[in-house]
């Protein structure tokens, strides 16, 4: 069994994320089912997607400067869950403009380039 070397990408972006709740979209999401899927991960915890966004819930009311690193692999990643703070695992649909949508419900909003596809 061989294991996988690393990311293919990796891009650490700055969010400004207020009320506990960030969203992740590949550029296809809805906005209006985003109360939805926040509803789902109030629900589900910590988190909740429907394969176009996601909504995670933060451990954390606020961070005004939350570093995120996105890794896009080509193989499963190892199983090294043990060293981030928080891991939510799902797949997301990428739209053809190669953009990772990160946001927050006041003000916050980032993007990182990654590959079109899931």
């Amino acid at each position: 069994m061989s294991t996988a070397a690393g990311p293919v990408r990796e891009e650490t972006v700055e969010l400004f994320m207020d009320y506990g709740q960030f969203c992740i979209d590949g550029g296809l999401g809805d906005p209006d089912e985003d109360t939805d899927l926040l509803d789902h991960a109030l629900a589900a915890h910590p988190f909740t997607s429907n394969g176009l966004a996601m909504v995670v819930l933060s451990p954390h009311q606020n961070n005004f400067e939350m570093q995120m690193t996105v890794q896009v692999w080509d193989s499963r990643p190892p199983w090294d869950r043990d060293e981030w703070q928080q891991v939510c695992e799902a797949r997301l649909h990428v739209g053809p403009e190669g953009m990772l949508y990160l946001s927050s419900p006041i003000d916050g909003a980032a993007g990182c380039p990654v590959p079109e596809g899931e």
